[in-house]
């Protein structure tokens, strides 16, 4: 009778797990640990091939493609998600041509503005690699629509398979390449390709995705207002993702920017799962809702996400105090000097998830201007902060500032939240507990890591 029970309990709690695992919320956790593994090993394999300064000449010319690419931003993913037509194939059809239409057009002003751009960044040396990168436009814009309509009709199963499949393939591309080239031209070579491997399987993964030309003016029109807010927005996002990359390549060796380039990747390992989480998750959710049953948005804003942030929150405290540790671990004393960058940068992660979950709420609620006023609050709080801190510190101070931005956007976001009476004190509380608990774990950690480690 015993042995019967304990397998029955082994049973549920298996199908417990499988079933936590497949769920859409273990579907995003589980691709986000995937990708941040697949980085991880790629990091630890391309750092003993190649050298600190391909960090930063790699830096340069994905903020660059960054720049063009958010600067001509029209939302085309929220604009699907939202509208009823998405399963229409004419409107889909439509879509598809104008984001084209946008792809040609950044391919050749990314080309035309290699020369000048190179130029100012005072490191002429990288015209071509500018130059090459406008290829990661022409791709985007032949990808299909596929993974878009699927985020809209919460097919998460299938966006994991297509997320980490393109991740493997692109990081065996680029492994083999950095072991024959030895330098940046294998990164960036690696980006391109993995444009095209994406481009291939978007038609693969999500089948009968294939569209054909289809201008419409109207539909241009439309997505111009709807896009109204995203373009502003975007151009803050610009300046506030890239801004950091593009005056610390003219203060720093590349070597030194490509230390910072590591420590920016590594601490922005959260924000890697907050972003999908809440495009993939909650978005579509608090939309369906809000439709469905408005008067449970408030209840199920919180409710929603409480697990995800009891984990996440404890991770994000315990990355800041462990980050010593962590690069101690993972690269060889060339690249010490990346963990002060590395904990500075990580206390972004600790509000990330929270704005993320405030910003798509808002959006939900048809609050389409929080997205653009949450990034005039963050350029503010950067521009003042950035220029002080670079005053008193250097370098290290404009680093400061932008690792703690997020903060200035949490401020807002509790205002934006109250305006719309969807904000709990209580629950915002609980969660700034559970960062503090989580950087008190980390600390622990990094002291116990650090004295083994100095005793080996």
């Amino acid at each position: 009778m015993m042995n019967a029970m304990i397998g029955a309990a082994k049973r549920m709690s298996w199908r417990r797990l499988y079933g936590m695992a497949t769920s859409n919320t273990g579907m995003v956790a589980s691709t986000v640990i995937i990708q941040n593994l697949i980085r991880l090993i790629s990091s630890l394999i391309l750092t003993r091939l190649l050298d600190a300064e391909v960090y930063g000449v790699v830096g340069i010319v994905m903020a660059v493609a960054v720049v063009f690419g958010l600067l001509s931003d029209l939302g085309f993913v929220a604009f699907l998600i939202r509208s009823d037509k998405s399963v229409d194939s004419d409107f889909l059809d439509e879509i598809w041509s104008l984001r084209l239409i946008r792809s040609i057009i950044l391919t050749i002003l990314v080309i035309a503005g290699s020369g000048p751009i190179a130029g100012y960044l005072d490191k002429p040396e990288l015209q071509m690699a500018i130059a090459a990168s406008a290829g990661i436009f022409i791709t985007e814009g032949l990808t299909s629509l596929g993974f878009a309509t699927a985020v809209r009709s919460g097919k998460i199963i299938k966006i994991t398979i297509y997320d980490l499949t393109s991740g493997i393939l692109q990081t065996i591309v680029t492994i083999i390449l950095a072991y024959y080239l030895r330098n940046y031209w294998a990164v960036i070579g690696a980006i391109l390709i993995g444009g095209v491997l994406r481009g291939f399987l978007s038609y693969i993964v999500f089948p009968q995705s294939g569209r054909r030309w289809k201008f419409s003016k109207s539909r241009a029109i439309e997505l111009g207002r709807f896009s109204r807010y995203i373009v502003g927005s975007s151009v803050l996002t610009l300046i506030l993702g890239q801004a950091d990359k593009v005056l610390l390549a003219r203060f720093l060796t590349l070597e030194a920017l490509g230390f910072y380039i590591i420590a920016s990747t590594l601490a922005q390992i959260l924000n890697g799962f907050a972003g999908p989480y809440s495009e993939r998750i909650l978005y579509p959710n608090f939309s369906r809702i809000m439709r469905e049953e408005p008067g449970e948005i408030r209840r199920q804003y919180y409710a929603s996400r409480t697990k995800i942030n009891f984990l996440y929150l404890l991770a994000a405290g315990g990355l800041i105090t462990s980050a010593p540790l962590i690069i101690e671990m993972l690269y060889d004393p060339r690249y010490r000097e990346a963990a002060i960058y590395m904990q500075l940068l990580a206390f972004s992660g600790v509000f990330s998830l929270n704005n993320q979950a405030a910003n798509w709420v808002l959006i939900a609620l048809n609050r389409m201007w929080i997205t653009m006023m949450v990034n005039v609050v963050r350029i503010i709080w950067l521009v003042g902060g950035g220029a002080l801190g670079y005053y008193y510190y250097g370098s290290l101070g404009f680093v400061a500032a932008v690792g703690s931005v997020e903060f200035s956007a949490q401020l807002y976001s509790w205002w934006a939240l109250y305006r719309a009476g969807l904000l709990s004190i209580r629950q915002e509380a609980a969660m700034i507990g559970l960062v503090l608990v989580g950087a008190l774990m980390g600390y622990a950690v990094n002291m116990l890591g650090m004295e083994m480690i100095g005793g080996i």
